[in-house]
């Protein structure tokens, strides 16, 4: 039996690799924060796009939590 957590591959150089890439965060009211992880490695991926004179394709955010109560 394989180890399914154990791999060689290393998926954020995959990703940063492409050149053509679309992020969809789901429950996205809770990354709009810019000291979060995922926040900054978003803009990682967008930022290592421009420098290779590409765009990010789409990014889409999704959220069912409204702003306020009212």
């Amino acid at each position: 039996m394989s180890n399914t957590r154990a791999s060689d591959v290393d998926l954020g150089k995959i990703v940063r690799e492409v050149d053509e890439l679309m992020i969809l965060n789901d429950e996205a009211h809770h990354i709009r924060d810019s000291g979060l992880s995922w926040f900054k490695n978003i803009q990682d991926l967008v930022y290592g796009l421009r420098q290779r004179g590409l765009e990010l394709a789409l990014h889409i955010d999704l959220t069912a939590t409204p702003k306020n109560d009212k």
